[in-house]
């Protein structure tokens, strides 16, 4: 009996580690909230199936103000204008694999580029209808560029005033 009691505190005590661990990335960042299968990294909340990076909660089927649709190969919206502390939404609107980040398309070359103060986007992997992904908050005025590095020219221009 005192074997059985004994199995059942080691068992709870492991689940206990196992909640904390996803709550923290487990090196040490603070902060994090992972689930199954996601990589993710300060300040993040991410769920099955995400990569996400800082400045970037990622969340499946919900909704939210401030929201650029993922078309098939393209942004809904090309641009979007935002007030200064706010963030945007962007819902997959079909089951086709998006991957955004920092930059813009020029012409027909990807051109990754991180800008000063922009909330940093690094292949967000979006690959399921409805899928959403927010970006934020732009804490800084000014015009940041995102686009999809699987879709030629699918670019998004976010104003900050």
């Amino acid at each position: 009996m005192k074997k059985i009691v004994s199995v059942c505190v080691l068992f709870a005590l492991m689940s206990l580690l196992v909640v904390a661990c996803g709550s923290s990335s487990g090196n040490g960042v603070t902060g994090v909230t992972a689930t199954a299968g996601v990589t993710a990294t300060a300040g993040v909340t991410a769920t099955t199936g995400v990569t996400a990076t800082t400045g970037v909660t990622a969340t499946t089927g919900s909704s939210a103000s401030n929201t650029v649709g993922l078309a098939a190969t393209t942004f809904a919206e090309s641009s979007i204008t935002i007030k200064k502390g706010e963030s945007i939404t962007l819902t997959n609107q079909t089951a086709t694999v998006h991957i955004i980040a920092n930059g813009s398309w020029d012409g027909t070359t990807a051109a990754p580029k991180a800008e000063a103060d922009a909330p940093v986007a690094s292949n967000l992997m979006f690959n399921t209808d409805k899928q959403s992904q927010t970006i934020g908050p732009f804490n800084t005025a000014g015009t940041f560029h995102y686009f999809c590095s699987v879709h030629q020219g699918m670019n998004l221009t976010v104003t900050v005033q």
